[in-house]
């Protein structure tokens, strides 16, 4: 017996072609001929993203036109990441650690690292007030740590004890790059809490782009005209309102509130991160 199959059958199980999602183009493989770009899925893993680092060059024409939208398009470059729509621009990952390196090195010769995080005497090294009394310092359980705290914050006490403060003041310098690295998984997690319904990886994404702006728009800080710092906050207030309402796409109410929340958070998850480091770098000499 012969069954017969109804006209538009093959044509409804058909699949739909492939289509590049940065410029649109059917695809005939993994990667699109008319851009370049790899199909890759729309969710991203940590994995994924760091192999990134590695799989693209490190500074190339896209670092200047991923420059443009970071600094003056809040909330852009990561849209256009979780749309699909990667090939145009420089990976967030790699952006961060790009803009970052060239904000320190300049930085660096800008200003040395005793200027930029400077240590100081305290009042009763300089007679102006009593020396602490032994039950009033801080000790840790530890005998030997506590040994070493001791004997490292009496050498910054030394009135000719310059040499351990500025010695001090480059270890602090040595370690922040490496301690706003550490945030951004941190801020990622903040982020979490407050829109826990998107995936960790998108916050992260977010994250990379923030942080990136904020070396991007301090680089003008190094230039010799002070009306920029004032430039430099209005815009990162502006910029940040825009980027979590654009990205998150919550109302001016919701996202208002959710950012006041996050921005108390954050900064003490800053201030408690610091103190880590500058209480790391003391305890290392």
């Amino acid at each position: 017996m012969t069954l017969a199959v109804p006209s538009g059958t093959e044509a409804s199980v058909t699949p739909a072609p492939r289509v590049c999602l940065d410029c649109g183009a059917v695809l005939g493989g993994k990667f699109c001929s008319a851009c370049g770009q790899k199909e890759e899925p729309l969710k991203r893993s940590l994995k994924d993203l760091a192999l990134e680092f590695f799989q693209h060059p490190l500074i190339d024409t896209k670092l200047w036109k991923s420059l443009l939208p970071l600094l003056l398009r809040p909330g852009a470059l990561t849209l256009e990441y979780l749309a699909g729509r990667r090939t145009r621009y420089v990976r967030p990952l790699k952006l961060y650690l790009t803009v970052s390196v060239l904000f320190f090195a300049l930085l660096a010769l800008k200003a040395p690292a005793t200027e930029t995080f400077k240590v100081q005497l305290s009042p009763s090294s300089t007679g102006g007030a009593a020396p602490t009394p032994e039950k009033d310092r801080l000790h840790l359980p530890i005998r030997w740590l506590d040994e070493r705290l001791q004997r490292n914050t009496a050498a910054l006490d030394d009135p000719n004890g310059a040499a351990a403060r500025q010695a001090l003041s480059q270890r602090i310098a040595s370690l922040m790059p490496k301690v706003i690295f550490v945030l951004l998984p941190l801020s990622a997690v903040l982020f979490k809490f407050f829109w826990w319904r998107r995936y960790f990886v998108e916050h992260l994404v977010f994250t990379l782009h923030l942080h990136a702006f904020a070396f991007g728009a301090a680089l003008l800080m190094l230039l010799p005209w002070e009306p920029l710092a004032g430039v430099y906050f209005v815009w990162s207030s502006i910029y940040s309102s825009l980027a979590f309402k654009r990205v998150y796409q919550d109302s001016w109410g919701v996202t208002v509130a959710k950012l006041l929340g996050v921005s108390l958070a954050y900064a003490m998850l800053v201030a408690a991160t610091l103190l880590v480091a500058a209480f790391s770098a003391l305890l290392a000499a």
